[in-house]
């Protein structure tokens, strides 16, 4: 099945070839030298040596063209033209059999298309538009529906989705119903919401008049958000991957922050077996830290431990819930403590070789 990218294409060149058709319109009846499609190139006498060659002529007020090839018709094309001059029906006969039919609205948008398979089925494609834009394709063959593609526009006209329902011919009622895309307004701007066919959203537009701000992409594995990636209006990317087994399942494993392909920054988290944040790794640009977690029985924070490039610089001790203890630390050795109490700063104490030279007390 192709694309709905494909298709979207596919209808608008459709569409634009019918008119470059229409032009055919204004061409004198005769000859014409043509190529196996049926286009023509240059208007000739006669037939006489020419492996392909076009005759134009009008039959009932409709022009049909008739390609011949080494002298024998193997398909016609028969147009019908309103009487402003615009292309409403075209039809495809090959070897006296008609094989395809196309109907247009009054604008020449392609309307109705149907194709005479050899086994005796038609199938209909119908187009629908809404305020001069396409919004949808269907296409059924006899009473079955074989596929609908529906198309979302940015604020600015631009093509923002192509979305692509299975019929109801084969697949679960959820695959059967395709995803779905909504807009609404959101604390950043107008977004376009996506979601698939389990009702999970996949995908977040965030535009500012005709400007898009921002792209987020949503990986499901399993029923469970895998990775989450956002791409910014300046280039940038963030990625955030998810843990998907253990006790700490729908947690952040891993953010990255991209510019462009150069890696800004890492972040690695860890848990413990009671799915408690056990160390978190932060790389940025070349330089590493890391800090681990202690917690009590009771899963309060007790203790908070950094170090960069493998140095302890700092520990941070929870003696109560609304008391802590900084120190911090030069070269493995401690070098100032802090205490804070209901946050506030209350005693300050500067060491050297492990014993304090300087105290200040803060009221």
């Amino acid at each position: 099945m192709r694309s709905p990218a494909a298709c979207f294409v596919a209808v608008f060149f459709l569409f634009v070839c019918s008119k470059g058709l229409g032009a055919q319109a204004t061409l004198k009846e005769g000859w014409y030298s043509s190529d196996p499609a049926g286009l023509v190139l240059e208007s000739i006498p006669d037939p006489a040596g020419q492996e392909y060659a076009l005759r134009i002529r009008n039959q009932d007020g409709k022009l049909r063209s008739e390609l011949f090839r080494n002298g024998e018709e193997v398909k016609a094309w028969v147009r019908t033209y309103s009487l402003n001059g615009i292309l409403s029906r075209e039809a495809m006969e090959q070897d006296g059999l008609l094989k395809e039919e196309f109907l247009y609205d009054v604008q020449g948008r392609p309307s109705l298309e149907r194709i005479f398979l050899g086994s005796g089925d038609i199938e209909e494609t119908v187009y629908e538009y809404a305020e001069g834009r396409l919004v949808s394709r269907t296409t059924m063959r006899g009473e079955t529906n074989l596929s609908k593609l529906t198309y979302l526009y940015a604020p600015d006209g631009r093509l923002a989705l192509a979305k692509e329902e299975s019929g109801s011919a084969s697949g679960t009622s959820a695959a059967r119903s395709g995803g779905s895309s909504s807009w609404r307004i959101g604390e950043a701007g107008l977004e376009l919401r996506t979601y698939n066919a389990d009702g999970r959203l996949v995908a977040i537009s965030v535009y500012e008049g005709a400007d898009r701000l921002s792209y987020e992409e949503r990986y499901w594995q399993g029923g469970l958000l895998e990775l989450v990636v956002v791409e910014a209006g300046n280039g940038s990317t963030t990625s955030t991957e998810y843990v998907l087994s253990g006790s700490a399942t729908g947690e952040i494993a891993k953010i990255t922050i991209k510019n462009g392909e150069k890696i800004v920054s890492t972040e690695l988290r860890s848990y413990d077996e009671k799915s408690r944040l056990a160390s978190l790794t932060t790389s940025l640009r070349g330089r590493e830290s890391v800090v681990s977690y202690e917690y009590d029985d009771d899963d309060a924070l007790v203790v908070t431990k950094t170090l960069t490039g493998g140095v302890l610089v700092s520990v941070v001790r929870h003696e109560a819930p609304a008391v802590r203890v900084e120190e911090l630390y030069d070269a493995g050795v401690v070098v100032a403590r802090v205490r804070y109490e209901d946050g506030r700063r209350v005693l300050e104490e500067m060491l050297r070789d492990g014993v304090v030279i300087r105290t200040r007390r803060f009221p």
